[in-house]
Order: C-alpha cells, then structure tokens, then sequence
C-alpha cells in the first residue's frame, strides 16, 4: 500500500509547488521547477489563505524570472514581502535628504540595530515576510529582549521601530490588504543621567593630572564640566564659535548646507542651532 503524501503538490498557472508546514507557517516550495521558483514562506496559518496567496506567488514569481510578462495586476495586488526586502525599501525610505523628511545618520545606525536583532528572531518563528508580522510576533518579540535583559526603553524603542516601518510599508502601498499593528507600548521613564560632584570632578582631574597619557582629558573633563557640552559637539568647536566679550558659545546646526561643499558639516542631535 503506498505511502501516504506528507505535503500537498499544486499545479499552478506557472508552476507547480509543494506545500508544507512549519511551525504552524505555510510555505510553498518551488525549486523542483526549471527554472527554479525558490522556496517562500507564504506569511500564514491559514491553509486556505495560503491556497489564495499561492496562485499570486506563482504569477509574480514567472514575472521576476521573466517567463512572463509584468502585469499591472500584479502591481496593484499583495504579494509577500520579504523582511530582507521590506527592510531595504524601510532604510532607503529613511536616508532621504533631511529637508524631505530623513533622518540623522546615527537614527539610521540605530535602526539598523533593530532590524539585526528582530529579522533573525522572526525568521526563527518561521515568519519571514512582512506579511506575517503581527502584534503577537511584536510581543512575543519584547519578550525575548526582555529575558536578555534589555530595558524597558530599548524594547518601547525598538517595537516602536518596528510599527513605524510596517505603517509605511502599507502606506507606500508595498504591504497591500495589512493594517497597521495595533499594540500599545507603555512609555517607560528614562533614567535621570547621573550629574557628578564637585569632589568627583576634582578626583578625575588629579588623576589625569598625575598621569601623563591622561593630560589632556583634563582639559576635555573641565571643558564638559562647564559647559554642559555633549562630547560630540565638544569635539566639533571651532573659534568662531566662541565670544569671550560675550562669554557665550553658539553651535550652528549646519544641516542645511550643502554636503558637497562643507562635507564636514555640523549636525547637531535637536537639529537646531543653539548657544
């Protein structure tokens, strides 16, 4: 008596796919094809919803490879989003000129960190396409940061990161048929930042003072002591930014000056000038 078929094998308009299960997920497997359909998760737990996304995989699959035609229908319809790809239109979206809506390049830096961490995690729940993103991933999400102990902050940072990427993803018309994920964060206090002691500021100075390497943090310690400089705009001051008759110093927020002819321009983390 023959075996019975673990997973279902459907012919397709195109191809012809099997599909199996993981972890609850569908996927649909293309690659005994020529040429090769590749392997996708199909972003659900529904067998029939997955029947439905298939027949659009198949389609916008033999447009990729060109065996077909791109069809205006396959423009104005969902089809899985990869969260490689979703990611990628997400930071190209974000690195836009600051006067059309971009961020500073260290905000990019510290999305990048929350992608790092979260594509990895989805993709280990068998979730690997923006399409199956839902507020119990999210969740599921602070849970794991929170067991590796991460802050309150930083999981309230990254979620939050996490839901502004998958709105403008429907927005731009790339996650078609999603709604935005409804999951409200408590906003966690920041920790005040510790102000040190007179004392403590002369302790530090007498120890640099008395070692030779450390001699000029001295003048970078007394320079933050009094000014309240960050150490970033610290290290950025220029003469002109002094007034000794004033006993004033004003940073300029050079952000929207042409980066080909200042490439060193100053930005400042408010974006906006002070003194």
């Amino acid at each position: 008596m023959p075996r019975k078929r673990a997973n279902d094998i459907i012919r397709c308009q195109h191809f012809q796919w099997r599909l199996t299960r993981r972890s609850g997920m569908w996927y649909a497997d293309g690659r005994s094809n020529t040429p090769s359909a590749g392997r996708h998760s199909l972003g659900t737990r529904d067998k029939q919803e997955a029947m439905n996304l298939l027949a659009e995989l198949d389609r916008v699959r033999a447009e990729d490879l060109g065996l077909v035609a791109r069809s205006a229908e396959t423009r104005s319809q969902a089809r899985p989003l990869s969260l490689e790809e979703g990611r990628k239109l997400y930071e190209q979206h974000i690195s836009r000129p600051r006067i059309a809506g971009g961020v500073r390049k260290s905000t990019r830096k510290r999305y990048r960190t929350v992608f790092d961490k979260f594509i990895p995690f989805a993709t280990s729940r068998a979730v690997t396409v923006w399409n199956g993103a839902t507020a119990k991933l999210l969740t599921d999400y602070a849970a794991h940061l929170e067991d590796d102990g991460y802050a309150s902050k930083t999981l309230s940072n990254e979620l939050t990161t996490l839901k502004q990427a998958i709105r403008w993803l429907i927005q731009a018309g790339h996650l078609r048929g999603m709604k935005p994920i409804e999951l409200k964060l408590w906003k966690a206090e920041s920790e005040s930042a510790y102000c040190y002691r007179t004392e403590e500021i002369k302790a530090m100075l007498e120890y640099c003072r008395q070692t030779e390497p450390l001699q000029w943090l001295a003048n970078v310690i007394i320079a933050l002591a009094c000014t309240g400089l960050r150490i970033a705009e610290l290290a950025s001051l220029r003469w002109s930014d002094i007034d000794f008759d004033a006993e004033r110093l004003t940073l300029t927020d050079e952000t929207g000056r042409p980066a080909i002819a200042n490439p060193n321009r100053r930005e400042l983390k408010s974006g906006r000038s002070q003194s």
